[in-house]
C-alpha cells in the first residue's frame, strides 16, 4: 500500500512540475507577444495580477465607448507617415496611459503602457495567431482596436478608433 502511495505522489509532483513549465512557456508566450507590440521592454515584473487585470478588464468592457470611427488600409500602411500622424492626432486629443489587451491577458496579466504612442506599428503580420490587439485608455474614454487579416490574397488592417476624443479624427 506504501508502494502505491508514493508513486501517486512521484506522479502528483510531476504533473506539478510540468503544470509549472507549461505555464512559464506560455508566459514566456504572452511577454513575446505583449513585446511585439511595444516599444520599450516588457517584463513579467511589468504584467498587472490577473486578479487586477480581470477587475480593470471588466470595467472596461462594461464601460463600452459608443461613438466609433473605423477605416480600413492595406496592413503595410501602419508604417506610413500618414498613420503616424493619425496616431499622434489620437495622442493629441488623449494621451492617457492604457492597458494593451491580448488573448492571454486574462491569464497572465495584462499591461499598461505609457500611451497610444508606446504601440509599436512595426509589429508582424504573423505575430499572433489570433491578429487582434485593443488598446484602452485607463481613463476608460478611448480604445483603439487593430484587427489584421488577410483577405483575397491581400493583407489588410481595421483601425477602429472609439470613444469621446478618438473617434473624432478621420483617416
Amino acid at each position: 500500500m506504501e508502494t502505491k502511495n508514493l508513486r501517486a505522489e512521484m506522479k502528483n509532483r510531476r504533473k506539478v512540475i510540468y503544470d509549472k513549465i507549461a505555464y512559464e512557456k506560455s508566459l514566456e508566450n504572452h511577454l513575446r507577444e505583449i513585446n511585439r507590440f511595444s516599444l520599450k521592454e516588457i517584463s513579467s515584473s511589468d504584467l498587472l495580477s490577473v486578479e487586477k487585470t480581470i477587475e480593470d478588464f471588466d470595467k472596461c468592457w462594461y464601460s463600452e465607448p459608443k461613438e466609433f470611427y473605423q477605416f480600413k488600409i492595406l496592413f503595410a500602411e501602419k508604417k506610413s507617415e500618414k498613420f503616424t500622424q493619425y496616431l499622434q492626432k489620437l495622442y493629441e486629443l488623449n494621451s492617457s496611459s492604457g492597458y494593451l489587451w491580448s488573448k492571454f491577458s486574462r491569464i497572465y496579466g495584462g499591461c499598461i503602457f505609457s500611451s497610444i504612442l508606446q504601440i509599436n506599428m512595426n509589429f508582424d503580420f504573423v505575430c499572433i495567431k489570433r491578429g487582434e490587439v485593443t488598446f484602452r485608455t485607463i481613463d476608460l474614454y478611448d480604445e483603439l482596436l487593430l484587427d489584421f487579416f488577410e483577405e483575397e490574397g491581400q493583407r489588410w488592417l481595421t483601425v477602429r478608433a472609439s470613444g469621446p476624443h478618438w473617434s473624432k479624427p478621420c483617416w
